[in-house]
Formats: structure tokens, C-alpha cells, sequence
């Protein structure tokens, strides 16, 4: 899942090097639709409306392989994740010098983003060998896990929306 989701921040980062499309621009885009999604979301969640709960029992029509699988699904959280490790790829594209530069820059963010995924990898591994208690445990405090995460992204979204607002107006001349 980690090698997907970094598959799609590198190409995205790269597309937008490539075309030289200022991300400060792009963002203040859509930085205003992705709180609003955060927003909508953390409601749904504190209504007890999770719309990801058959998410684990999707399945990619054309890959039967369990990493495969991973790799899709991935590749398909990679634009969530773009916002939050995007400006930092950027800022490594934007100092490069040169397409041999902008390679390396790349290879810097992956080793980033080893680093900051990997953790996540191994601690899913150690808690395999108890992985049907978490999950229990899980389980039986969903509600409360729901009603927790929904509160602070919309709590998340509005202090980034704060933030962001003068930018916001900016790009779109109101400001």
C-alpha cells in the first residue's frame, strides 16, 4: 500500500514539475474542496453514516493478488495524501536544477516517504500475530472511534481553512 501510494505522489509531483504548474495555485484550489470533503465527512462520521465501512471488502476487479490489491488501493489513497507531503515534494522539485537534479529530488521524497510510512508498516506486521484482538477491540469501541475521528477532522479542516483563507481569496481576487 505504501509503495502505491508514493507511486502516485511521485508521478503527480513529477506531472506538475513537468508542466511547471505553480502548486501554491493549484492548492488554493483545492485546499477549499478537500476541507469541504474533510468537513462532510466528519459529519457523515458523527451521524454514524461511515461511508468507508465496506471500504476493507473492496476488492480490485482485475489484480487477485493480496499486494497487488494493496498496491491499488494505494494508489488510490495517494491523492488524499498529496496535500499533506505534496508541498514538501514540491519544495524538493522546485530547487532541483535539471532533470538529472529533479530525479534525485525524487529519490529523496521516497526515502521521505520510506520513512514516514514505514513505521506504519511495521507495526501493522507486529500486530499481526494479535490482530484478532485489535480488531475486536476495535470493533467494539467503533462508535466512539467514529464520533472522535469526526470531531477532529472537522475540527482539522477548519483550522486549515483558517489558515489557508487569505490564500484562498487571493487566487480567486477576492482578496
Amino acid at each position: 500500500m505504501l509503495a502505491g501510494l508514493l507511486s502516485t505522489m511521485v508521478v503527480v509531483g513529477s506531472v506538475l514539475f513537468v508542466v511547471s504548474i505553480p502548486v501554491g495555485r493549484v492548492s488554493s484550489y483545492l485546499v477549499p474542496v478537500i476541507d469541504g470533503l474533510l468537513i462532510v465527512l466528519g459529519v457523515l462520521l458523527l451521524a454514524g453514516r461511515n461511508p468507508f465501512n465496506r471500504l476493507s471488502g473492496m476488492r480490485v476487479p482485475l489484480v487477485a493478488n493480496p499486494y497487488g490489491q494493496a498496491y491499488a488501493y494505494g494508489v488510490m489513497l495517494g491523492p488524499i495524501a498529496l496535500p499533506c507531503a505534496g508541498p514538501f515534494l514540491a519544495a524538493l522539485l522546485a530547487v532541483s536544477v535539471g532533470v538529472g537534479d529533479a530525479i534525485a529530488q525524487i529519490g529523496t521524497f521516497v526515502v521521505f516517504g520510506l520513512g514516514f510510512g514505514l513505521p506504519l508498516v511495521l507495526l501493522s506486521l507486529l500486530a499481526s500475530s494479535r490482530q484478532r484482538d485489535v480488531v475486536r477491540a476495535v470493533v467494539s469501541h467503533r462508535r466512539v472511534i467514529e464520533s472522535v475521528s469526526g470531531v477532529l477532522l472537522i475540527v482539522v479542516a477548519l483550522i486549515d481553512l483558517s489558515q489557508s483563507w487569505d490564500g484562498i481569496l487571493f487566487t480567486l481576487g477576492l482578496g
